[in-house]
C-alpha cells in the first residue's frame, strides 16, 4: 500500500500552508539547535516543519553519494556518524546526480551543465548557500570540500522569490543560511505545498533567512536527526511514514547532506 486514505485526502484537498505556531528553538548542543512547526493545511492541522540551525564553526557538513541506491537515512546516518541527514538535490534514474556535486573533495559533475539557481557550499568550519545568479557553480565550488546545486532558489536577498507557476504538490526539504551566518535545514511531514507556497511559508516563520535553496521533494523528503535525547526521522513516502500494518517505508536517498560534529 503505497499511499493510505488520509494522504489521498491531503493532495486533493491541499492549499496554502500556514504556520499556526511561530519556531521555537530548542538548544540540543552547542551551536545545534532544533524546531518544530506546527501547520495547517486546509485547516487539518495535521502538518509538521521540522527545523535545524545549525553554527558551522562547531559542525561539519559533508555532501554524500551512492548511485547503488543501498543507503536509506539510518544507513547514511550510521556510515557517516552523523547528527543529522536530510536528502539532498536531484539524480537520474541511474541514480547519479543531474547537478554538479563535490563529495569530500570528488566531484561529480554532468557535461556542460549551466545554472542560475544555487548551491550549498562547506569546507572546514564553514558553510553557506550561494545565489548562483550572475556567477557559475565552478567558482561557488572552487576551494571547498563538499558542495551541491539545486533549484530553485526560494528566498534571495531575504525576499521571496519569484519560483515557479506550477502548482504540484508535494512535501519539501530546504537548506538557507540565516543573517547570523548559520545554516537552517527543514523537511515538512503531511503538508503537500506547492514551491511558491513554500517559499513564502518559510518567509513568514521570520526565520531571518538570507538565501534558502530548495532541495529534492516528494517522497524523497526525509531528514533523520540523532543528537542529545532527541531521535527523529522524518520520511513521508508518498505522505505516509508507515502503512496501515505499522510497516515503516524505507526511501532510499543516492544524495544526501550529513552533518557531523566538528
Amino acid at each position: 500500500m503505497k499511499r493510505g486514505w488520509l494522504g489521498a485526502v491531503i493532495l486533493l484537498c491541499a492549499t496554502a500552508a500556514q504556520a499556526h505556531e511561530p519556531a521555537i528553538w530548542i538548544s540540543r548542543a552547542p551551536g545545534f539547535d532544533t524546531a518544530e512547526v506546527g501547520l495547517d493545511v486546509f485547516s487539518l492541522g495535521l502538518g509538521r516543519l521540522y527545523l535545524e540551525r545549525i553554527d558551522p564553526a562547531k559542525w561539519s557538513f559533508k555532501v554524500k553519494t551512492d548511485a547503488s541506491g543501498s543507503h536509506d537515512l539510518r544507513g547514511w546516518m550510521a556510515q557517516a556518524g552523523a547528527a543529522l541527514v536530510v536528502n539532498g538535490s536531484y539524480y537520474a534514474p541511474n541514480k547519479e546526480p543531474v547537478t554538479p556535486v563535490l563529495s569530500d573533495g570528488k566531484l561529480i559533475a554532468p557535461q556542460r551543465y549551466v545554472t542560475r539557481n544555487g548551491a550549498f557550499v562547506a569546507s572546514s568550519k564553514f558553510a553557506a548557500v550561494v545565489n548562483l545568479r550572475g556567477s557559475s557553480w565552478q567558482k561557488a565550488f572552487a576551494g571547498r570540500s563538499n558542495a551541491l546545486v539545486s533549484f530553485p532558489l526560494l528566498i534571495v536577498n531575504g525576499v521571496v522569490a519569484k519560483v515557479s507557476t506550477s502548482t504540484k504538490l508535494a512535501n519539501r526539504s530546504f537548506v538557507a543560511q540565516d543573517k547570523a551566518g548559520k545554516i537552517i535545514i527543514g523537511t515538512t511531514s503531511l503538508a503537500p505545498v506547492s514551491l511558491q507556497e513554500f517559499a513564502t511559508l518559510l518567509a513568514s516563520l521570520k526565520l531571518e533567512l538570507v538565501t534558502a535553496l530548495n532541495l529534492d521533494g516528494g517522497p524523497l523528503a526525509c531528514q533523520s536527526v540523532k543528537i542529545a535525547s532527541l531521535r527523529q526521522e522524518v520520511c513521508d513516502s508518498e505522505l505516509l511514514p508507515v502503512d496501515f500494518s505499522g510497516n515503516t517505508y524505507v526511501q532510499k536517498l543516492p544524495i544526501v547532506i550529513a552533518v557531523t560534529p566538528n
